[in-house]
């Protein structure tokens, strides 16, 4: 054989065995593509537990492509969907997971419920809900859903019926009775739907001053908009804003604002809606905020318009530290809804945590300009201020805001609280201690602004005794307050009650063990009782916990009075 039909020969070999390792590395690769990837398991799980939703998601898809039957990662992503507002996908999820199995999961049964009801088909609805297990949704809860869905195929008469049977707890009846009036105008029978109505809002319920549900005054003032029925109009928000002011509106806003709400006879889905919304604030109320970003994604599929809805997920944006996303949902509460006032107000504090500063105090200026939120600007302004320590725009910001209060309010014992403290950084103390003491006037039970005087005090050498009696009633009301401990072995200290100031300061450091000021505190009381190495060891905790300068300095100081160790040592 000669050298160059060997050579080709070799080649040739060459080319087949690359060609077979290429084809197996190539069979490989694709069995491998097909194989979960356990990377992007992990990052969906890191994401998921850090919160970020729509990544998570991201992550998992890549995962499900590759094993499509995996039935507990597609509840994940059905969950995850549901929690992010994505219906559409998290719907398609629940299908999958009829397909592949069929688990014991109510939320795949309520999302294809809630597809059902949102297309109007109302049999379909009513097949679901019954096949749903007893634990879902409570005996009433389901009943409604049932009416309404009788109501969406026009069978008023069956939906009435099970309104009628609702039994509701001490024979208070305001679910039933709501629903009734709210089918009653759905029906047409205008008539019986007003005397309804009026049996909520002038009957004995409303009249004995008990407290509505918010969204329930929501509905009512949009029913009495429609005939302009300023009395009755002006009776609800009233009450409205007595009972919830605390939580959302300002007694002071003016009802006549509400005059462009529009009532529309509510759709059977969205009064199912309604129901979906009740059973979210409830998860909200008890921390469940899961649940609640849940069951708001179903309420708001069944298009159940409700504002205060978007209110209550801003503000858990809020919670959460999201406020890009909180500032989304404030910008969706146009200018005639109810809670347009208070989402501004609330937006001018998304964009100061933000850090977009001049903007919230420009939107802030604004809404000061405004009667229904002038007090509540200046009170903001007022705050955003001092946490910036211009303490003379915050003094001026506060002031504003008490010379717009027409009555005086319990609830205002803060306002005179914020403006005392920027008026003692600004060493201001004669007008200080006159707001404290005006703060506790109108609450004597806040535990912290007797704390900040007679603390002050103490400092300051003054009614020394006073503020010893002051700090145990604060004591009282706050037991496990670090800092108001510390403030009470700092009174028994100054008034040489040594023995009880280190029962004080040593619980003080306990509850607070990171604050380098109870730190020395109880150091200092350590060297008057002949602990040395104690007050060594306690000031040098204090150190090493960063205090700001005029402390670290005094530390320093007392340490080269009282000790012989070196004072380079307490670095």
């Amino acid at each position: 054989m000669n050298p160059k039909s060997t050579l080709q020969t070799l080649l040739t070999l060459a080319f087949l065995v690359f060609g077979i390792l290429f084809i197996c590395d190539s069979s490989l690769a694709n069995s491998q593509e097909k194989k979960p990837n356990f990377g992007d398991y992990l990052s969906g799980m890191l994401a998921e537990k850090e919160g970020r939703i729509d990544e998570a998601i991201q992550h998992y898809n890549l995962v499900i492509q590759a094993d499509k039957g995996n039935v507990e990662l597609l509840q994940k992503l059905h969950i995850l969907s549901l929690r992010s507002g994505q219906f559409q996908r998290a719907l398609e999820y629940a299908t999958d997971i009829k397909e592949y199995a069929t688990p014991n999961d109510s939320l795949v049964e309520i999302t294809l419920l809630v597809n059902a009801l949102s297309k109007n088909q109302f049999n379909d609805g009513l097949r679901i809900l019954n096949s749903i297990e007893d634990s879902v949704f409570n005996e009433n809860a389901r009943k409604i859903m049932s009416a309404w869905s009788f109501a969406g195929k026009k069978d008023f008469d069956s939906a009435m019926k099970v309104l009628e049977d609702i039994v509701e707890k001490e024979g208070k009846s305001l679910t039933k009775n709501l629903n009734i009036a709210l089918l009653l105008d759905a029906s047409g029978d205008k008539h019986a739907a007003k005397i309804k109505f009026d049996s909520i809002s002038l009957g004995n319920l409303f009249s004995a001053g008990e407290a509505l549900p918010l969204r329930v005054y929501e509905i009512l003032l949009g029913y009495y908009s429609v005939g302009h029925n300023k009395q009755v109009l002006e009776k609800v928000f009233r009450a409205m804003a007595e009972n919830h002011h605390t939580v959302i509106l300002d007694s002071e806003l003016n009802f006549l604002s509400f005059k462009n709400l529009n009532h529309e006879s509510i759709k059977p889905k969205a009064a199912i809606g309604e129901i979906f919304f009740n059973i979210a604030v409830s998860y909200r109320g008890n921390n469940q905020n899961d649940m609640f970003q849940i069951f708001s994604t179903y309420t708001s599929q069944l298009n159940a318009k409700i504002p205060l809805l978007l209110i209550v997920m801003a503000e858990l944006f809020e919670a959460d530290g999201k406020y890009d996303e909180a500032l989304n949902l404030y910008n969706k509460l146009s200018r005639n809804q109810i809670y347009h006032a208070y989402a501004e107000l609330r937006l001018a504090i998304c964009l100061y945590n933000l850090r977009r500063t001049s903007e919230s105090i420009d939107k802030l200026y604004g809404l000061a300009n405004m009667q229904s939120t002038r007090t509540q600007a200046f009170i903001n302004l007022g705050d955003i201020f001092r946490l910036e320590k211009q303490y003379k725009e915050s003094i001026e910001a506060y002031s504003k805001a008490v010379d717009s209060i027409v009555t005086l309010e319990k609830k205002h014992w803060s306002l005179f609280y914020h403006r005392g403290i920027a008026y003692e950084r600004s060493q201001q103390w004669g007008r200080a201690e006159n707001d404290f003491m005006r703060s506790l006037e109108l609450d004597p039970n806040q535990a912290e602004v007797i704390n900040y005087i007679a603390y002050s005090w103490v400092e300051m050498g003054m009614h020394l005794e006073k503020a010893l009696e002051m700090l145990k009633t604060a004591t009282a009301l706050q037991p496990d307050d670090g800092y108001i401990t510390d403030s009470l072995g700092w009174a028994h200290f100054h008034l040489g009650n040594l023995d009880e100031a280190v029962v004080q300061l040593e619980r003080a450091v306990e509850l607070a063990p990171l604050d380098p000021t109870i730190n020395f505190h109880l150091g200092s009381v350590y060297i008057q009782i002949g602990r040395k190495r104690d007050a060594y060891f306690q000031w040098l905790r204090a150190l090493r916990l960063e205090p700001d300068t005029k402390l670290e300095n005094e530390i320093q100081s007392v340490s080269y009075t009282h000790l012989t160790l070196p004072t380079s040592d307490l670095v």
